[in-house]
């Protein structure tokens, strides 16, 4: 039997009862007890030897080498940086023409590339020359019921001695009714070469008018400055209008009254 606490080796007969060394005088049990809670300690001990360590690294700084910083200044007069701005913007001026050479070159292509598109899709949708329908012939004039034709123009003053002033045409209407006209009706438009309405009168013929027949009338209009249809008629020449004689209602011989 050997002691816990010296190690000592002897019979268990030599340690008595109860048990206890005969060479350090430890009692068994107690040394024994005590062996193992040492051995237990030193266990434990070194777990928490590396918890410990672990927290002190985790707690620790780790050292950052230190950075150079380098500052410039950078110092420039008002004037100085004025001159530098107007030359960077004249050295920029080359590539802005060339950049917006270059847009409308590139805008010139798509407008003709689109616009050929479009003149192929309409002269595709046209049919052949040979398939299209013929053209219709002119329209025949129509011959108005009763035609009329300039005879005269002129302008009646009050400085002549006529009591106002006033506007004198003269007319020569044509019966192409077939028919014997005792009286008529209608509007006289003139207009000039282009064919623009420069002045119309309403007239009244009242006078026996026979089948193909011509008959010449006079008429008078009040002047009045203050109309600028009455102030062109006026000032333009007789040889510059015609008139276009659009008849209302006729009243033929035997008593017969027919609207146009």
């Amino acid at each position: 039997m050997q002691c816990p606490a010296c190690n000592h080796e002897a019979p268990q007969a030599e340690f008595g009862d109860p048990l206890k060394c005969p060479s350090c005088g430890a009692f068994y049990a107690k040394a024994l007890a005590a062996k193992q809670k040492a051995a237990a300690a030193l266990e434990v001990a070194p777990a928490a030897d590396v918890v410990k360590q672990a927290r002190q690294i985790k707690g620790a700084s780790v050292p950052v080498a230190a950075q150079p910083v380098v500052v410039v200044d950078i110092q420039m007069r008002f004037w100085s940086m004025v001159v530098f701005m107007v030359k960077w913007v004249f050295a920029s001026i080359p590539a802005f023409i060339i950049v917006a050479v270059i847009c409308a070159v590139v805008w010139g292509i798509t407008l003709g590339l689109l616009g050929g598109a479009s003149n192929s899709l309409v002269s595709s949708s046209l049919p052949p020359t040979s398939d299209r329908v013929a053209a219709e012939p002119a329209a025949v004039p129509v011959i108005s019921p009763i035609s009329a034709t300039i005879r005269d123009k002129g302008f009646l003053s009050r400085t002549d001695g006529h009591d106002q002033d006033q506007m004198a045409f003269g007319l020569t209407f044509r019966n192409n009714t077939g028919r014997e006209v005792n009286a008529f009706d209608g509007t006289a438009v003139f207009t000039d070469v282009l064919g623009n309405e420069v002045f119309r009168a309403a007239v009244v013929v009242d006078g026996y008018f026979p089948v193909d027949g011509e008959i010449n009338r006079g008429f008078t209009v009040r002047y009045n400055k203050f109309m600028s249809d009455h102030v062109r008629f006026n000032d333009m020449d007789q040889s510059r209008l015609s008139v276009d004689f659009r008849p209302k209602k006729a009243l033929f011989k035997g008593g017969e009254i027919q609207e146009f």
